[in-house]
């Protein structure tokens, strides 16, 4: 989701620069900021992370760990281009872990182990609710032209039918499907707010998360060679998404959620 290639070439995907590094050399301060461990399960994250001219991560805590870091980096260099790459937990399994009790707010409605996963979950998305809005009120209070991009990486199973299914990885309609959204402060320029009006042409067609970075580079006027107007949520000639994925190291290039 951080690469102008294609699912279908892992090479180059791990051999180009990502969109950390591409902003980096655009001119941006580049921060990374991660709540996720450095461990064999991050495969090639670390490497996009080493991309960015500041690396911080606050491993074993809860995703508003890096909230007053964040701040910082706000508050510093009132007019340097900034990018800032948060990697967090979110809604990973298991879904107990991922919020203080504070957030504790949604109860089993049975002793039933789904009932018990449900509410578990349901106190981890109020808990990224909570930091998602501390973070845009973060940059509001910053007052700089802003644009926020959030798109989580895969759904969950949690027991939703019959199967009984639990986690991701399984290629279906609950962990293929994902949240994503676009947040905007009122002082981006007028050509960036008609951009991003294009946004409402897609309510209804099919994207996939691969658009992202395509898009990015657009809203914020840097192009390169291996950009794709046909991936380009704000472009004319963007082209409905197949929505090709991993599935494990097997690579799928189409996705029929219809079929389910």
């Amino acid at each position: 989701m951080l690469s102008l290639e294609p699912i279908s070439d892992w090479n180059a995907i791990a051999s180009k620069k990502s969109l950390v590094g591409i902003y980096r050399a655009a001119g941006y301060k580049t921060y990374w900021l991660s709540v996720q461990e450095v461990d064999s399960f991050g495969g090639i994250i670390p490497q996009i992370a080493a991309e960015a001219q500041s690396t911080q991560y606050f491993e074993r805590s809860y995703d508003g760990a890096m909230m007053p870091e964040y701040e910082k980096i706000l508050n510093n260099g009132a007019t340097e281009k900034q990018a800032i790459f948060i990697h967090i937990k979110g809604s990973h399994f298991e879904y107990s872990r991922r919020y203080p009790d504070d957030f504790k707010k949604f109860k089993p409605s049975s002793n039933s182990v789904k009932d018990k996963i449900a509410a578990d979950y349901d106190n981890s998305i109020l808990y990224t609710d909570w930091l998602l809005s501390s973070i845009i009120d973060q940059l509001k209070l910053s007052k700089k032209p802003s644009i926020l991009f959030y798109s989580s990486d895969h759904g969950e199973n949690i027991m939703d039918d019959s199967r009984g299914l639990l986690g991701h990885g399984i290629g279906n309609k609950y962990d293929m499907s994902v949240s994503a959204f676009v947040w905007v402060s009122d002082n981006i320029s007028s050509q960036q707010a008609l951009k991003l009006s294009k946004l409402k042409e897609r309510e209804n067609q099919r994207v996939s998360i691969s658009s992202l970075p395509h898009t990015l580079l657009n809203i914020t006027g840097i192009l390169t060679s291996e950009y794709k107007s046909s991936n380009d949520l704000l472009s004319d000639d963007f082209v409905t998404s197949k929505c090709p994925h991993l599935l494990g190291s097997e690579y799928v290039p189409t996705f029929n959620f219809d079929a389910y």
